[in-house]
């Protein structure tokens, strides 16, 4: 299941990306995107239903299951993507390859959506943003 959102203030921390190179620029963008999504996702874990617990043990970060204490590939269904793009433009992945993942948050026609990854998304969104200023200023302090 593939989930898109865009944190809004997001903004205002990438304009102090003006002041790091791009190599530690991207670093510090999927880190803190890695950190902030690591806490949505240990939210997800707290709301999603569970039945044999497949579907919650799957959630992670992709790319960073060590961020996601419990995860666990469940059968064949493994990671999501590593993160991708540069600057800008990084994308980090979180939830589950789960098959049914998707059916359990938006519904069928015949059982109604349980949402769980667009609560934690909502409820944490503030986090993400402060993860991602805290990586960024990691690296200037550092710099």
């Amino acid at each position: 299941m593939r989930m898109s959102a865009t944190v809004k203030g997001l903004d205002n921390v990438l304009a102090k990306l003006d002041a790091i190179d791009d190599v530690h620029k991207t670093q510090a963008l999927r880190d803190g995107l890695a950190a902030g999504g690591a806490e949505v996702i240990d939210a997800a874990k707290n709301i999603v239903p569970v039945d044999t617990g497949d579907l919650r043990d799957s959630l992670h970060v992709g790319g960073y299951t060590s961020l996601t204490p419990g995860y666990r590939k469940v059968r064949r269904f493994g990671e999501l993507d590593k993160p991708k793009g540069s600057g800008k433009g990084v994308q980090v992945f979180i939830g589950s390859m789960w098959p049914y993942a998707h059916l359990v948050e938006g519904g069928t026609r015949r059982v109604p959506a349980r949402p769980y990854m667009r609560r934690a998304l909502d409820t944490h969104e503030k986090n993400v943003l402060q993860q991602v200023d805290k990586s960024i200023q990691q690296v200037i302090d550092e710099g």
